[in-house]
Order: C-alpha cells, then sequence, then structure tokens
C-alpha cells in the first residue's frame, strides 16, 4: 500500500531537487514578465548571487533589439500553444555583461499560487555543438513558424464553421418564421405583415453577411473547386468590389495542391490584390496563376503609382506575403516603378 508523505516533506524534496540539477532553472511569469525563482546552478552560470535575480525583470537577461526580444517571445508563446514546448537557443546576459549562449527547453505550468508561468531549462553553455550551432540559431523576426500558420489556418476554419452551423442555422430558421407568421396574419393587419416581411428581408441580408464572413476566413471554393477556379471566382468578385479591372490568365489545374500550399496561396493573392486596392490607385491589375513541375506561380501587376523610394517590401503585408514563401521554398519578386508594381511569388510543393 502506498503512503502519502505530508506536504511539506514533498516540497523540500523538491526543492532539494531543483537545486541540484545539473540545468540551470529559471521560472518566469509570462504576464508580468518578473523572475520568480532561479535555482543554485543558473546562478552560478550566470554570476549572480543566490537570491538576487527573484523579483527583477526577465529584461535583465536577455540580449538584442526590443524587435528581437518580442519576436523571440511570440514565437516560444506560440509554440507553447500549439505543442506545449519550445526548444533552441537562448542567448543570456550574465551579471558582468558577457553573452552566453545555452541550448534550452521552455514549458509552460499553472500554478495555485502564481497562475501561469514559463520553466526555462538551460544546458551546459560550453557545449561545443551549441558553440557551432548558435550563430544559426538567431531568431529571425521575419521566419514565422509553420505552426504558427497553421495554428491561424486552422482558428479561421473552426470559426468559419462555427459561424456557418450555428448563426446560419439560427438566422435561416428566423427568417422562415418571419415568413411564416408574415403569410398567417390577419388582412386587417397589413402593417404588422409589412413589418414581419421586412424582418425576415433582414435576417436574410445578415445571412449574406454571415456567409461573406465565412468565405473570407475559409473560402469554400478553395475546397470545392480546386486553388484555380477559387482564385478566378475571387478575382471576378474583387473587381466588381473595388471597381478595378482585372484581367487574369489561369493555367490548367493539373494536380491539386497540397492544402497548406493552396490556402497560403490563396492568402497571397487575397493580400496581394488588398495591397493593390489600398495602395497603388491602380486602374487595371493582370494576374498570372500557372503550375509547375514542384509548385505554383503567381503574378500580380498594377498600374498604379508603385512605391516611394526605400518603401517597396516594408508594409507589414508584403512580410506576411514573405514569411509564406520561406515557409515553402519559394521566390519572391517586386519590382516597383513610376508605372506600376509588380509582385512575383513561387510556392514549392513539399517533397
Amino acid at each position: 500500500m502506498l503512503q502519502s508523505f505530508p506536504a511539506e516533506q514533498q516540497m523540500r524534496l523538491q526543492s532539494h531537487v531543483t537545486q541540484h540539477m545539473t540545468e540551470g532553472v529559471l521560472i518566469v511569469s509570462p504576464v508580468t514578465g518578473r523572475i520568480l525563482y532561479t535555482n543554485a546552478r543558473l546562478d552560478r552560470l550566470l554570476g549572480y548571487p543566490p537570491g538576487q535575480l527573484p523579483g527583477q525583470q526577465v529584461a535583465v537577461l536577455r540580449t538584442g533589439s526590443d524587435t528581437e526580444r518580442q519576436a523571440l517571445a511570440d514565437a516560444i508563446a506560440a509554440a507553447l500553444q500549439s505543442r506545449g514546448e519550445w526548444r533552441g537557443a537562448l542567448k543570456r546576459r550574465s551579471a558582468d555583461g558577457r553573452e552566453i549562449w545555452f541550448k534550452a527547453l521552455v514549458f509552460e505550468l499553472v500554478d495555485e499560487g502564481f497562475g501561469k508561468v514559463w520553466v526555462a531549462l538551460h544546458g551546459d553553455p560550453q557545449d561545443r555543438c551549441l558553440a557551432q550551432d548558435a550563430p544559426t540559431q538567431t531568431f529571425d523576426p521575419l521566419r514565422l513558424s509553420l505552426h504558427i500558420q497553421d495554428s491561424i489556418e486552422a482558428e479561421r476554419l473552426a470559426i468559419a464553421r462555427d459561424v456557418h452551423d450555428q448563426l446560419g442555422a439560427a438566422l435561416t430558421g428566423m427568417r422562415m418564421q418571419l415568413e411564416s407568421l408574415a403569410a398567417r396574419i390577419q388582412p386587417g393587419a397589413g402593417a404588422v405583415g409589412a413589418e414581419l416581411l421586412a424582418l425576415a428581408d433582414m435576417a436574410r441580408t445578415t445571412q449574406l453577411a454571415a456567409r461573406d464572413i465565412c468565405a473570407r476566413l475559409r473560402p469554400q471554393l478553395l475546397e470545392d473547386l480546386g486553388l484555380m477556379e477559387a482564385c478566378r471566382c475571387y478575382l471576378e468578385e474583387w473587381s466588381q468590389q473595388v471597381g478595378i479591372r482585372a484581367r487574369g490568365r489561369f493555367g490548367s489545374p493539373g494536380l491539386q495542391p497540397q492544402t497548406r500550399l493552396a490556402a497560403d496561396m490563396f492568402r497571397v493573392l487575397q493580400e496581394l490584390l488588398t495591397n493593390v486596392a489600398r495602395h497603388s490607385q491602380a486602374s487595371e491589375v493582370r494576374l498570372l496563376l500557372c503550375a509547375g513541375r514542384s509548385g505554383y506561380t503567381l503574378r500580380v501587376r498594377d498600374n498604379g503609382h508603385g512605391f516611394l523610394p526605400g518603401q517597396a517590401g516594408q508594409g507589414w503585408g508584403l512580410k506576411g506575403v514573405q514569411e509564406r514563401v520561406l515557409q515553402h521554398n519559394g521566390r519572391f519578386q517586386l519590382k516597383a516603378g513610376a508605372k506600376g508594381t509588380q509582385v512575383t511569388v513561387t510556392l514549392q510543393n513539399a517533397p
């Protein structure tokens, strides 16, 4: 029969084990950014006296610019949410100002007293493999991890299904009941019947708006018709909405691309056309989408005013396009001038 030990005795054992671990332990509150705990091993590795780090902001240990710090924190948060842990190289600032590389593992716990906390285990900074790998493991803000885009796309799909199944069904039922009530109304109460029909028409309009939201979140055409036809339909609809003449050339559908590639290429098309509508003041857009042996190529050209010197590719929209290109080992090319802008994107199928 197993015996339970007093809670105080268990806590002393846990503290003893943590203090004698070969890895440096750092516990941080992701909400406040304050250090909650460090073990003796991490204190020695960084050159701090015992008990000096808890209570300080974790920024005292970080290096790099504010942008790089925030990008790394966002990447860790996304990894924790998607797969429960983050592994990589962390660069810490020691008490004497030196920068030290660690091979690290970060995971998340929920504590009764502190709530959600991040626990970071730091390996031996003298590891030769780490010293060789560290320069190549620095975080590049442009390279969003695949799981970030996957989680975004999955969340869009889930929201679209909820809007379609729940809100759409409720609006359909409401409209049908209102129309039925209007049909059964007494002839002498024409005003009430007219109001019911107006409400039914409002429900129908809201239903169409909900359908449009679903299409923006996760275009059903992409799943029903494939990439080529979905892009063709989107181009026609976009042209009608924004009033910019559009000409599209689409290659043969060929084999249906992988799900991730198809979704990313469609999002790239949306972003590029959105940029044209918002910034270019163009009157015409020409689009080419074709399939090759290993992937798909999209070219969007407008006759707008182009970019100002030094501003080409600096917007967040185009950075998002470049992130998707990197994930598919593709190519991104931008040509901007006084007579317009041309963007060419190639996404490769995974081997």
